[in-house]
């Protein structure tokens, strides 16, 4: 299975520039096609699925390097229609622009070499893709492929003996049937481990082991791998209230919220419903220090935990905080967690 890009996607995800919405989209706040249901959406609810297209596609196409048509066939059910409806995908710069409101500028998502495709805010226009940084020279992403496993490809397979394999052949077979199989669904690809090497693989036709598919939650992993680094570096303390710099105002009740609780995610702050914080990163390129920090306060710091990716998200901008130095930041994933070689 090829590791790096999937580490080049993680990448695009924690080096971020002043743009949210690197991660890959979770569409939770409607599943109403932008253009199918006009009426029926606001502007801004069409404003935020066309940024989602605009991501999709360009994280498919630049990215992933997948067939436009493969990229189609993987959208999120209901989100959009497959077929094109105006979009621009500019293979020369990079970038895909999806419009949706004929008196405001479309979504634009943009893609750079090892940080994958950044979705600028709503309103913005392509001038503001030079704003975004590139990696360091001499920074890119690792070559894998003749490392030893795991932190390489080399050697990262081994064998069952028929029996087990033929067994495991067919739960394959029950998960690629998709749908009509016993575990519904649609999959993209399986990869199976036992004792630290991979007995099984398969991916969907379009899909392969060089392929980043979409990751979505998964993303969150290694996210806070990369905060547990940066702990490990003497740069954050989990156990410190008031870590980012927008909660340090005298008497802020979120002041309490301390790395820790952001990691369980248990900040306390506001995130339950389509209102919450999470659309606005996801769908409208808002930086989470306008958005999720900024959020207010509804239950106690550590004392109950909501499913929420912006606490995630709020926990590496405590990284890139401590920091200081964008031009680090940005190649700090690679060097000290994703290319590492031991």
């Amino acid at each position: 299975m090829k590791t790096g890009v999937l580490f080049a996607a993680t990448a695009a995800l924690l080096a971020t520039g002043s743009w949210s919405g690197v991660a890959s989209a979770q569409e939770r706040m409607s599943t109403t096609a932008v253009q199918e249901a006009p009426r029926e959406l606001s502007k801004h609810s069409r404003a935020r699925l066309a940024g989602l297209q605009a991501l999709h596609l360009c994280s498919g196409i630049f990215q992933s390097e997948m067939s436009e048509a493969t990229v189609r066939a993987s959208f999120q059910p209901g989100t959009r229609t497959r077929a094109p409806i105006g979009e621009t995908i500019d293979r020369d710069r990079h970038f895909v622009s999806v419009p949706y409101d004929d008196k405001m500028p479309p979504r634009l998502a943009v893609w750079r070499p090892g940080l994958g495709c950044t979705q600028l805010p709503i309103g913005a226009t392509l001038d503001a893709a030079g704003t975004l940084r590139r990696l360091p020279p001499g920074v890119a992403p690792p070559a894998l492929d003749a490392r030893a496993w795991p932190t390489g490809d080399a050697g990262a397979t081994s064998r069952l003996d028929r029996k087990r394999s033929r067994a495991l052949e067919a739960v394959l077979d029950g998960a690629f049937a998709d749908e009509d199989g016993p575990y519904a669904g649609k999959t993209w690809g399986v990869v199976v481990m036992k004792d630290g090497k991979i007995v099984a693989e398969r991916y969907d036709p379009g899909f392969g082991p060089h392929i980043a598919a979409r990751t979505n939650s998964m993303c969150k992993s290694l996210s806070v791998t990369l905060v547990g680094a940066a702990v490990q570096d003497g740069l954050v303390d989990v156990n410190r209230p008031a870590f980012l710099t927008e909660w340090q105002t005298p008497g802020d009740p979120r002041g309490r919220i301390t790395l820790d609780d952001t990691l369980r995610m248990a900040s306390g702050l506001y995130t339950e419903d389509d209102n919450n914080p999470q659309p606005e990163l996801y769908g409208s390129g808002a930086p989470a220090y306008e958005v999720s920090a900024l959020n207010m306060v509804n239950s106690m710091p550590g004392k109950r935990f909501v499913y929420a990716g912006s606490d995630t998200i709020l926990s590496t901008r405590a990284v890139r905080q401590a920091m200081a130095d964008d031009a680090a930041f940005i190649a700090w994933p690679y060097q000290e967690v994703l290319g590492r070689s031991e």
